[in-house]
């Protein structure tokens, strides 16, 4: 999953409680997540620019935008 964080509200703890909840392995599914911060409208294109390359080679199929 590809977590790109607009508004700085990103909170791996949150991560950790849905995983707990669903009896997965909290590390394993934080390790699963890529974050990062856009600022500005043109961090954010380039985040999306990047992702799609990032996506064609690792697979991850979920992208997070807030």
């Amino acid at each position: 999953m590809l977590y790109v964080d607009t508004e700085g509200n990103f909170r791996p703890e949150r991560i950790t409680a849905i995983a707990e909840r669903f009896s997965l392995d909290p590390e394993g599914c934080l390790e699963n997540v890529i974050h990062c911060r856009a600022m500005t409208h043109e961090q954010q294109m380039e985040a999306i620019i990047q992702a799609s390359a990032l996506f064609h080679e690792t697979g991850i199929f979920m992208l997070i935008e807030s």
